[in-house]
């Protein structure tokens, strides 16, 4: 037994077995060619889903795809994928290359607006059962022009910045392409209006060096906390 592709963090791993023996339930499963169980493990999700907030992650670890049959090489996977924690909606967009006969075909795959659109509805009660499905295209063993991608996982560790899938796609006639594939990225929580404190530090007034904001301060700013302007008692000091 060989295990390919191995890789991740402490909260999602992926990987492949290949050549050996494997029982999956009842069955035994002798892989040939180019044949694999594509899988991935994640830690317990102890995290309670955010209601709002947005994630844009980057590939983490992904194995090589193969086809179901075994037929020629392992390919490559490349993908974007973002969830909107406030909409509850996902999205996802990428390529898969595959080796064939001819030379290599490229699969490309997506849900509607892109990777930028979260459009794909999640179900984030069970945090360790996600299912996503893209539209494929691509005219080769994997795809006859118009396929989908279905990918199963769930997040994995402390927070939502790390999840994992299984993938594999579907159509008639095809001979599916499958793999796995672990994302991580950052959680940027919405951004609220400023506070309205009643003391606080400014720097940076041209001449004035550190100048102390006392009691009956108001504070106006953008939404990224840019500072537009100090007013005490009706009177704009800056």
């Amino acid at each position: 037994a060989q295990v390919k592709d191995a890789a991740g963090n402490a909260n999602v791993v992926v990987g492949r077995w290949t050549a050996g023996a494997y029982t999956v339930g009842n069955p035994v499963f002798n892989p040939t060619g180019a044949q694999s169980l594509h899988y991935y493990a994640a830690a317990p999700a102890s995290f309670t889903a955010p209601a709002a907030g947005r994630i844009d992650y980057e590939i983490l670890a992904a194995t090589q795809p193969t086809y179901e049959s075994g037929y020629g090489a392992a390919g490559l996977f490349d993908a974007d994928l973002s969830i909107d924690f406030a909409t509850r909606k996902a999205a996802i967009a990428g390529t898969i290359r595959m080796p064939e006969q001819g030379g290599p075909i490229s699969y490309a795959f997506t849900t509607p607006g892109g990777a930028a659109t979260p459009s794909e509805t999640l179900t984030l009660g069970t945090l360790s059962q996600l299912s996503i499905i893209a539209a494929m295209t691509g005219e080769g063993r994997g795809c006859g022009g118009s396929c989908s991608l279905r990918f199963e996982g769930g997040f994995g560790g402390s927070s939502p910045e790390t999840l994992g899938f299984v993938y594999y796609s579907l159509g008639t006639g095809v001979d599916p392409i499958m793999g796995a594939v672990a994302f991580t990225g950052d959680y940027v929580a919405p951004q609220n209006p400023l506070p309205d404190p009643n003391h606080g530090y400014v720097a940076g007034l041209p001449g004035s060096g550190i100048r102390h904001m006392l009691s009956g301060v108001r504070v106006t700013g953008s939404s990224n906390g840019q500072l537009f302007s100090q007013v005490r008692n009706g009177t704009a000091t800056i």
